[in-house]
């Protein structure tokens, strides 16, 4: 991939945080990673798949909203704000990131980014 890996660090430490904080213990957290064609040529796109306690509709719609925490019960784990890093740090990436989950089925956070040629 061409990005700044410090940049992106912030995005994988962020993401797989809260994959490990919203899964019970012998849940399983799964790292995926496929390269496809996009208009602008190959892609990376890596997803982060959790078996956790998942988002209600609601909650994932606003997940990359600043300061926002749908799940009060970690409350005091966060400040609302990591996921919108995520955000930024992928787009600075010239890159993509979307978020699916339901309650009690899980969470899947998928990064697109452009790949080397």
């Amino acid at each position: 991939m061409h990005a700044d890996p410090g940049i992106l660090n912030i995005a994988w430490s962020n993401i797989l945080g809260n994959a490990l904080k919203y899964t019970e213990s012998g849940g399983h957290v799964t790292v995926r990673q496929r390269t496809t064609t996009g208009e602008g040529g190959p892609l990376r796109i890596v997803e982060i798949v959790d078996d956790g306690c998942g988002m209600s509709e609601t909650e994932a719609a606003h997940v990359f909203d600043k300061f926002y925490q749908g799940d009060t019960a970690h409350a005091a784990e966060g400040n609302g704000l990591g996921m919108a890093m995520v955000k930024r740090a992928v787009e600075l990436s010239r890159g993509a990131v979307a978020v699916r989950s339901g309650r009690g089925i899980g969470t899947t956070v998928t990064v697109t980014l452009p790949a080397a040629d």
